[in-house]
This record gives C-alpha cells, structure tokens and sequence, in this order.
C-alpha cells in the first residue's frame, strides 16, 4: 500500500483525497491544515473510510 498526506485541506485537496482514498492500494494517514474544522473534518473523513484512527492530522506540516 502506499502511505499519503494531504498538506491543505481546501476544495482541491478534497477532491483528491477522495479520489486517493477510493483506491485500494492507497492508504490517507495523514492531513495537515491551518483550519480546525478543514483538519479535523478530513481526518475523520479517513478514519471513517479505513475504519480505524490511524489517519492523524496535523496543524503544521
């Protein structure tokens, strides 16, 4: 599997996390956004997909 971050979680970024998270050989473990909300949305967004809580976010990258 390959192992992915998300720097920015604006509309784009979004977007291809989506994308990347429909693949079975990606895994999302990690995001990293300036915003509270934007962060920790897509944090559990992939912890939601991957049914666990090992997608960790983060305020700096």
């Amino acid at each position: 599997k390959i192992s992915v971050g998300f720097i920015g979680m604006g509309i784009q970024n979004r977007g291809l996390q989506n994308r990347f998270m429909a693949d079975s050989n990606v895994v999302a473990v990690a995001v990293s956004d300036c915003d509270t909300t934007r962060r920790n949305s897509a944090r559990d967004r992939a912890n939601k997909r991957y049914q666990n809580k090992d997608c960790k976010a983060y305020n700096d990258y």
